[in-house]
């Protein structure tokens, strides 16, 4: 009974012991059996510029070491994580875990490296990164395996490629942000310049100039041209008009961006260039049509009755009867063939006698129509001016039934030919006057 008794104690006491063991076992320090070293020359990463990290797992125990797997934290989208610049498929974005089938053991007291390819995608955040990588590996300890792991981090500078290189050559454009307003302006003023004569070069805004832009007035319109583009403006035009569509630059951008936002920005500064003088051709255009338009149009003391009457429907004066009007300095009276009495700018205004129309010997019938419409209230000018036409047709004139002239009548009292007179100097009037006599 007693033998019995020390033999259980004994049996106790050893499963005692065990147990220290194995938990001993568990609490090993890692960094004293596997040490891990990262090596890597990329410290800056660019759309065109990838790079390897390499991750070198050192047993430095007596017994084999097993490795299991890497695994990623989250890192951002536009970061692409290959085993090998040679596969053609990236790390699961879901499981994040980096897998080398051909070294898993990793003998006693040796090393293996294992590569890490990393590049970006062609819209990239530019600024710092970090990658963060957990090496998972295991090992056998009394027949057990026992996993373990080691975390190691490298940090990363994103950038796009060439825009230190554009954004150094504009020294004032310090960010793409306020790059497109940028280029607008000085591919404008560029294109204005060599498009628009000297008068108008010189109307030209000074503060919107190239070599102003440390002129606020300048950057407030360059800032919000550059807002624009980045509400919606790039975003609609990379749709319209690239290949590989929508692109938000406030997302991320890239080297392909910054060549979309230049010929952009260089497309819209010439074609609102180009706009804006073609706008002032044409108004400039309009403006000399109309002067020589009014100049054409415009009375002439020479004027005959007929040049008059055509002159004053081309004015849009459709009226056959006119105010009669006295001219205070000399008394004489005369019909006011001008219908913007009422413009203050206006001082002064033409005048004319009455108009005296001579027909043939046989031209009864025209005679009667003419004096027809002329007492008529409801006669316009065009009417009579047409009826004028027909009388002074070759057939009608040749055979005596036509008009034989059209002249200023010499009334006592009336103005003989068209006269500009002051608006002060007039006084009387009285609407609604006959102004033509006719007779055979």
């Amino acid at each position: 009974m007693t033998y019995r008794l020390v033999v259980l104690l004994f049996i106790v006491l050893e499963l005692i012991s065990g147990e220290g063991k194995a938990g001993t076992n568990k609490t090993v320090d890692t960094t004293k059996t596997v040490n891990v070293i990262l090596s890597s020359a990329l410290s800056e990463l660019n759309d065109f510029r990838p790079g390897f990290i390499y991750l070198e797992v050192k047993n430095l125990s007596d017994s084999l070491l097993t490795f299991d797997r890497i695994e990623i934290a989250e890192y951002p989208s536009f970061i692409r994580i290959k085993p090998s610049s040679l596969d053609t498929i990236t790390v699961s974005r879901k499981t994040r875990t980096l897998f080398y089938p051909g070294k898993q053991q990793i003998p006693s007291r040796t090393s293996q490296i294992y590569t890490v390819y990393v590049e970006s995608a062609d819209q990239v955040q530019p600024g710092k990164h970090r990658l963060l990588f957990n090496i998972f590996f295991h090992r056998n300890n009394h027949g057990k395996p026992q996993a373990e792991s080691i975390t190691i981090g490298h940090d990363l500078q994103v950038k796009v490629f060439g825009e230190n290189e554009i954004m150094g050559a504009l020294s004032n454009a310090v960010t793409f942000l306020i790059f497109p307003g940028l280029i607008m302006i000085i591919i404008f003023s560029l294109v204005w310049k060599s498009l628009t004569p000297g008068p108008e070069k010189e109307k030209f805004p000074e503060f919107l100039n190239g070599d102003k832009i440390t002129d606020l007035r300048f950057w407030v319109v360059a800032i919000t041209l550059s807002l624009v583009m980045v509400w919606k403006g790039y975003s609609l035009m990379t749709v319209a008009f690239t290949s590989f569509g929508h692109r938000d630059y406030l997302y991320g951008y890239g080297f392909k961006d910054i060549v979309c936002m230049w010929f952009f920005s260089v497309a819209i500064g010439t074609i609102s260039a180009l706009l804006t003088a073609g706008i002032l051709y044409c108004f400039k255009k309009v403006i000399l049509w109309k002067k020589r338009y009014e100049a054409k149009n415009a009375f002439h003391e020479s004027d005959i009755p007929m040049m008059v009457l055509k002159k004053m429907l081309d004015r849009g004066f459709n009226e056959a009867r006119l105010s009669e009007i006295t001219v205070k300095s000399t008394k004489e009276k005369g019909f006011i063939i001008e219908s913007d009495l009422s413009d203050p700018e206006k001082k002064a205004v033409w005048i004319i006698g009455r108009i005296h129309v001579a027909c043939q010997e046989d031209a009864q019938n025209l005679v009667t129509t003419l004096q027809a419409h002329i007492a008529d209230p409801k006669s316009t000018l065009d009417l009579i001016v047409s009826d004028f036409k027909d009388g002074l047709k070759e057939e009608n004139t040749n055979k005596k039934r036509g008009i034989e002239e059209i002249k200023w009548e010499n009334m006592p009292g009336y103005v003989v030919r068209p006269k500009y007179v002051e608006k002060t100097d007039l006084e009387n009037e009285i609407p609604s006057r006959f102004i033509f006599s006719v007779h055979m």
